[in-house]
């Protein structure tokens, strides 16, 4: 029984790190002389979303506060957030270790600024304000302009925004789990319709954005090895909104071989086990034959429009 809860509470943290990715902000802000680190993770309020957010909070020893507010789209939201040196530095960090691109380095940017923050002399505070600018910005922008805020801080501007320091990215493959958290955040699975020579045609597909920028390239590459090593063919888009997609699409590849780790899986699905149930339930009439059928095709329509 411990194995197997443990095993649970790891499957989790992978799915938890794939909802970061897709929905979680890892920023810094400048306040009077030191910098003040913030991480914002949120989600649209319902039952489901809680219960993933308090079981977060109690995996993550309760540290950080959880918060239900009323967004600008007057949307219920749930956020989980921390602003603590001390939680972010250890046990946020520890648990967020299977992040990719711009977050996983984003990780690494607070702890040398906590680092820089002990050191008084000019060069270790200008890389100090550099990396905090260099972060994603969390909430309202920033009020000064990198060159005004080191100017504040008595120290020149030399034209170049980038921080000295070189950071690593994350090159391990993600795992299911971890692509089912992508899939609660901004990802989507549906049904395709296509009409071919006076028949229909039903296309399963999975698609998986995120904002298009160079550090989340190797990010995209990795979830196609990912795929590539369940022999499930995966392509990238790059779409005139600034985003990267990242789509698995076909019969073949969703239900012959992304099916059995849904069904598996299942259990994570949260506020998206609506979308993983009728998947399922449209895979049986497939698999079945059903859907040759007059009735069985209305049938299956029914689960697509619903």
């Amino acid at each position: 029984m411990a194995n197997g809860s443990k095993k649970n509470s790891e499957e989790f943290r992978q799915l938890a790190n794939g909802s970061f990715q897709s929905e979680g902000t890892i920023s810094a802000r400048i306040k009077a002389s030191y910098a003040s680190p913030i991480i914002v993770l949120g989600q649209n309020l319902n039952m489901e979303s809680l219960k993933f957010f308090v079981r977060l909070w109690h995996e993550l020893g309760k540290s950080g506060s959880l918060t239900i507010s009323l967004s600008q789209s007057q949307k219920w939201v749930i956020r989980l957030t921390t602003e603590s040196w001390k939680d972010i530095l250890t046990v946020y960090a520890n648990y967020f270790n299977a992040l990719y691109g711009e977050n996983f380095i984003a990780l690494q940017k607070l702890n040398l600024i906590r680092e820089l923050s002990q050191l008084k002399d000019d060069n270790s505070r200008i890389q100090l304000i550099k990396l905090v600018y260099s972060l994603a910005i969390s909430g309202n922008k920033r009020l000064l302009p990198l060159k005004d805020q080191l100017s504040l801080w008595n120290l020149p501007y030399d034209g170049n925004p980038e921080p000295d320091t070189k950071f690593k990215d994350n090159k391990l493959l993600p795992n299911f789990p971890f692509i089912l958290g992508f899939l609660l955040g901004d990802g989507s699975l549906f049904i395709r319709i296509r009409l071919v020579e006076n028949s229909i045609r039903l296309i399963p597909a999975l698609l998986l954005p995120q904002k298009s920028m160079e550090s989340n390239k190797q990010f995209f590459n990795l979830l196609n090895r990912y795929f590539q090593s369940l022999n499930v063919t995966s392509f990238i888009v790059n779409n005139n909104q600034g985003m990267t997609i990242l789509n698995v699409e076909g019969s073949n590849n969703i239900f012959m071989k992304l099916v059995p780790l849904f069904k598996e899986y299942a259990h994570f699905g949260y506020w998206k086990s609506d979308q993983i149930s009728l998947l399922l339930e449209f895979a049986h009439y497939v698999s079945s034959g059903v859907h040759l059928t007059r009735q069985g095709l209305i049938a299956v329509l029914k689960i697509i429009y619903s």
